[in-house]
């Protein structure tokens, strides 16, 4: 399990995650918290996803209180079996990078 709870900016993610992923077990979890929820970062994030050989989710958490950076991205390995759904720890999503609400 990998949690990135740095900077809350999709640059330090971007790097944090492209310079670590490597590292993470093939059946490990990558976790990004605390994603700024607004369209042009949330298109960033779901560009960055498509582009890695990973299975990801991007989930937005319900909040009253919270509505500035209250998303996560859940992130396996791609495997050669992995399914056409996509899914990413028992989460479903259309494709890669996809915004489950």
């Amino acid at each position: 399990l990998m949690i990135d709870d740095g900077w809350h900016e999709f640059s330090a993610n971007k790097t944090f995650l492209e310079n670590s992923l490597h590292k993470l077990a093939d059946s490990g979890l990558y976790i990004i918290e605390d994603i700024i929820v607004n369209a042009e970062n949330l298109r960033k994030f779901q560009d960055l996803l498509r582009a890695l050989p990973v299975q990801s989710v991007i989930v937005k958490l319900p909040s009253n209180m919270n509505h500035i950076d209250n998303c996560l991205v859940l992130i396996r390995k791609a495997s050669g079996d992995a399914p056409s759904d996509r899914t990413c720890g028992g989460l479903k999503a259309a494709e890669r990078g996809s915004t489950v609400a």
